[in-house]
């Protein structure tokens, strides 16, 4: 879970660059974004677009390699993993705690655990 851990650093690196920052200026951090820096929405969209595409790839992967259920849609498999981490992300930044690496682990793998075959 490499990508995981890498999340949790950079977290961690804005937690102690924000010097007693609170997770509500972190959110006004990206609300001044999208509204004084014309493109922000596209941009991030167009981000979004591209990681949930890479997703789709390795997902695709799984399904030629015979490892995963060819009977799940693939775009709704990968909304829902992105749908965990970022639901997972955003409540942690709200409370103030790191992200639960080992647990967002242990929901990767209920879920993994649920397609493949």
């Amino acid at each position: 879970m490499n990508e995981l851990n890498l999340t949790k650093e950079r977290m961690n690196s804005v937690r102690n660059t924000l010097i007693d920052a609170n997770s509500t200026e972190y959110i006004n951090l990206l609300s001044s974004a999208k509204f004084h820096y014309e493109g922000f929405n596209d941009r991030c969209k167009a981000l979004e677009q591209e990681i949930t595409q890479m997703w789709l790839t390795y997902y695709e992967k799984g399904l030629s390699a015979g490892e995963l259920n060819q009977s799940i849609d693939p775009p709704l498999v990968v909304s829902m993993f992105r749908s965990l981490y970022y639901g997972d992300s955003f409540i942690q930044s709200i409370t103030g705690n790191e992200l639960e690496i080992d647990e967002l682990k242990k929901k990767y793998l209920l879920l993994y655990n649920s397609i493949r075959l």
